[in-house]
């Protein structure tokens, strides 16, 4: 089956700089989501049954070609075959019927869903039966919930739901076979207790952008339930933890993915050009452009300090994009922003060349520009951006 009908065709800001993009680009940014997923799971497939039948357009796009970002991890070998972009001659030949390559986009589609929606839901619909469970069990004995031998108290994940968390990440981003097995080997209640016990600590609502402590508050709270799942599992790190976490908190916990740091925090995103479409962005400060491959994988530690820079960074940019939405009139105020969908525009940012979307130059450009040092950590050069004005493909 061909991929889904993408929304109407739209012209987007030249750059997609996090400092200055507007609520509006967001949303047309969100409303490409399932289409950007749909081409870039189907060039993976795609590549992986390159070695069967290569015809002479696929050796030629096996060629190294102008990098863009690719996606989260994939070996660099494949990276050219992920990143050849719309308007490439040879770019049709992803269009062509290939049921296999159909069929994987439509599998991972479907766990992208389970993911973003049908877990949050069912987490949502666990912690009311809990709550109901608790009333009831308080007003006859005085006794806790959740007595019964072998019952983990609390809202929690299964070990198949967390083995499905994983076979997410692994897909969408680096393909890590020891991680899976490291996980099956925690045992199913090790995985119930701490996931109750990380989602326990969660904050239960946001903090308004206005509260003193907005930020420290939930990052404080986050860092404890990301310690809580890390430090009794195998095979779970700070961003597979950051994971678990969002599936509870998809509004307010973001995940570190390899799209949103590349984005929020090292700087990378892309400009239009009229001669060659979407093109990445450089990296103007030595010290980020350690963190990026040339062929535009992220190099990070996946470490808490990282952590903790993504959730302020990602934060802020909801708060920022939530504040423009509160000045809109009643009946265009929409959905608000939470760090779920700040993630899935991530990942459109870094793979827009398969959105559908073109870019236009606009009053944007000039003051992406003049932010684009800003967004280096500790850089604050004052001659920046009479020097940026010059560089200019």
């Amino acid at each position: 089956m061909a991929a889904p009908a993408p929304p109407p065709a739209k012209s987007i800001p030249a750059s997609l700089n996090p400092k200055t993009i507007t609520l509006s680009t967001f949303r047309t940014l969100l409303a490409h989501y399932e289409e950007t997923v749909h081409r870039v799971t189907r060039k993976k497939a795609l590549a992986k049954q390159g070695g069967k039948k290569a015809t002479p357009k696929q050796k030629k796009k096996a060629a190294p070609k102008r990098k863009v970002s690719s996606e989260e991890g994939e070996e660099d070998d494949d990276d050219s075959k992920l990143e050849n972009a719309n308007g490439d001659e040879d770019g049709d030949e992803d269009d062509e019927p290939n049921p296999q390559a159909d069929a994987a986009a439509r599998e991972f589609w479907k766990l992208d869903t389970w993911r973003y929606e049908t877990l949050p839901w069912i987490l949502s619909e666990r912690s009311q039966l809990q709550l109901q469970e608790g009333e009831e069990n308080g007003k006859g004995n005085g006794k806790g919930k959740g007595k019964g031998k072998g019952k983990v108290e609390g809202v929690h994940l299964t070990k198949d739901e967390v083995i499905k968390l994983m076979e997410w990440k692994l897909k969408h981003g680096i393909y890590r076979p020891t991680l899976m097995g490291m996980l099956k080997s925690n045992p199913e209640r090790a995985i119930q207790s701490a996931t109750a016990a990380a989602f326990a600590s969660l904050p239960s609502s946001p903090n308004s952008p206005d509260s003193p402590n907005s930020n420290d508050q939930p990052l404080s709270a986050t860092l404890t339930s990301l310690n809580a799942l890390t430090a009794p599992l195998r095979g779970i790190g700070p961003a597979t933890a950051s994971l678990l976490l969002s599936a509870a908190s998809p509004a307010q916990v973001p995940f570190y993915s390899d799209d949103t740091f590349l984005w929020l925090i090292v700087g990378v995103y892309p400009k239009w050009s009229d001669e060659d479409g979407w093109v990445r962005g450089e990296v103007k400060s030595a010290e980020k452009r350690k963190m990026v491959k040339p062929s535009g994988e992220l190099i990070a530690k996946y470490h808490v300090a990282e952590y903790k820079a993504l959730f302020e960074a990602v934060r802020g940019l909801v708060s920022r994009l939530n504040g423009e939405r509160e000045a809109l009139g009643d009946g265009a105020k929409g959905e608000e922003v939470g760090c779920a969908e700040l993630e899935r525009v991530a990942f459109v940012v870094r793979h827009v060349r398969e959105s559908g979307l073109a870019g236009i130059k606009g009053e944007d450009e000039d003051e992406d520009v003049k932010q684009g040092e800003d967004d280096k950590v500790g850089s604050k050069d004052e001659g920046a951006s009479r020097k940026k004005r010059k560089v200019r493909k």
